[in-house]
């Protein structure tokens, strides 16, 4: 059985949140918001009533573009997310042949 924890929130408008690894979906309760992915050409917008379902760890940016209410449920889980580390391309060394 999975319990989530669930988190209620009213933005201003123009407030700008990041959510937290473990958000794992976002409901507008009142107001609009906006939604970006990381990597993600999408663009989301919620009106009250709406979803969105997050799928992995994904960074995801919220924002009010007017006074909103929503609602963050959560998955019950300790687990982080690995995040993903950018390392420099290996470059390839010239041998001396002699």
């Amino acid at each position: 059985m999975t319990r989530s924890d669930t988190t209620s929130l009213r933005l201003e408008k123009t407030t700008l949140i990041r959510l937290a690894d473990t958000t794992r979906e976002i409901r507008c309760d009142a107001g609009s918001l906006w939604i970006t992915l990381d990597d993600d050409p999408r663009d989301i917008v919620l009106e009250p009533g709406q979803h969105f379902l997050r799928d992995g760890c994904t960074g995801t940016i919220v924002y009010a573009l007017e006074p909103s209410r929503l609602t963050l449920h959560h998955a019950a889980t300790t687990a982080r997310c690995a995040r993903r580390v950018q390392r420099p391309a290996l470059r390839p060394r010239a041998l001396a042949i002699e």
